[in-house]
């Protein structure tokens, strides 16, 4: 009963995640006042009106964009090197392994079977998230791939690295919220419960497994952001 309530509570989640709508809002010209003044005022020039005032973008763009969306072939590569790409896998194994140190879950114990069990459990997670993100990416025409900041300073790029964890580009070239990645975290971590044991099949516990997956792709943004000038400086190529 408690893993068909999990089941139920995984599929509302991924459904109200991946569901958003957006809104545009239009701006009017202020009117002119009449030309009924003094003749110094009417013979002067009129003034330069103020240039309207356009929201703060979510995320700081290049001043020339080369970004172009994603075609079938570049979205299926992306699908496939992320989910199955050595990166990938060398972190789930490293996953597992500090899951077997702490013994957690518990009863899966510390022996070799206990090992493969939760690299089994990590691997199947990761198969599971990489296939909800990127099949709802391309249903929902979002983007995902990060592109390093164009600003600088440490704050303003680390500003930068976190907020595009939570965001994705559209086929219009602008950001909007990424339902498909936080979505697809949200899924796996809720759904990777029914396979769990007792004491790791919880809502609680699935929860901490969904901040613990957003709190991973942070990380990961900053190491995108910030390696390729640590690499510079260390000598490297």
């Amino acid at each position: 009963m408690k893993r068909r309530s999990l089941t139920l509570c995984a599929f509302a989640l991924t459904v109200a995640i991946s569901s958003g709508l957006a809104q545009n809002t239009g701006e009017s010209q202020p009117s002119l006042p009449a030309p009924d003044q003094a003749p110094a005022i009417s013979s002067a020039a009129p003034a330069n009106p103020l240039p309207a005032a356009n929201p703060t973008p979510p995320m700081p763009e290049p001043a020339v964009d080369d970004w172009v969306p994603e075609t079938r072939s570049e979205r299926i590569g992306a699908y496939v090197s992320s989910t199955f790409g050595p990166l990938p896998i060398a972190g789930t194994v490293a996953g597992a392994a500090i899951g077997h140190v702490r013994n957690d879950p518990r009863e899966w114990g510390r022996q070799p079977g206990g090992f493969a069990a939760r690299l089994g459990s990590g691997l199947a997670t990761h198969v599971v998230r990489g296939t909800l993100e990127h099949g709802a990416a391309a249903l929902l025409h979002e983007d995902n791939r990060y592109r390093r900041s164009t600003a600088h300073g440490f704050w303003n790029r680390s500003r930068h690295a976190l907020i595009a964890s939570f965001l994705a580009r559209h086929d219009n070239g602008r950001y909007g919220f990424g339902f498909s990645k936080i979505g697809s975290a949200g899924g796996a971590a809720f759904l990777s419960r029914l396979w769990m044991p007792r004491s790791a099949a919880t809502l609680g516990a699935g929860f901490s497994s969904f901040g613990i997956t957003i709190a991973a792709d942070v990380g990961v943004n900053f190491l995108r952001e910030f390696w390729p000038d640590l690499k510079k400086k260390l000598g490297g190529k």
